[in-house]
């Protein structure tokens, strides 16, 4: 901010000095001194411009990479217990001889439809970290094409 107030106040003395010389009319050699540091100065200040732009995005990046983070460090830790906990209920009810009839609907649908949500929000909290920690997009794919469960509609027991 400050570079590019001093470039546009080196931008007005140019053009003071241009004025002057245009009025003197008679310096032909120093109006084109100051039409080449006339071009100097805004190709410096078109190319300051970028580099501010670029800066912009680059904080922007870096800003977005702390809240996906944070974002899926608090996501992470529920969700560990969820998982945890209805992948213990998944194992009970596979170990039980019969299943009530009751829970059949648990065994049949529910319980399918639960882990097959819970490991798509596991692999959205993995991309997150992913993007927060600046891996590429490959790897996000790779480990979404690696997931069995997100290829088919119902998660399997």
């Amino acid at each position: 901010s400050m570079l590019l107030t001093q470039i546009r106040e080196g931008r007005c003395e140019v053009e003071n000095q241009y004025s002057r010389v245009v009025r003197e009319e008679g310096n032909p050699r120093a109006l084109a001194v100051l039409e080449r540091n006339h071009g100097e100065l805004v190709e410096a200040h078109t190319n300051l411009e970028a580099l501010h732009t670029k800066l912009l995005t680059q904080d922007r990046m870096a800003t977005l990479g702390m809240i996906a983070a944070s974002i899926a460090h608090e996501v992470n830790n529920p969700m560990s217990y969820v998982t945890a906990n209805v992948e213990a209920l998944v194992e009970d009810l596979a170990a039980m001889p019969q299943v009530p009839p009751a829970l059949t609907e648990y065994v049949d649908d529910i319980l399918p439809s639960t882990l097959d949500g819970i490991r798509r929000v596991n692999h959205i909290v993995a991309d997150l970290r992913r993007f927060a920690r600046g891996e590429s997009a490959a790897a996000t794919d790779s480990a979404r094409n690696g997931c069995a469960s997100c290829a088919h509609p119902r998660a399997e027991i």
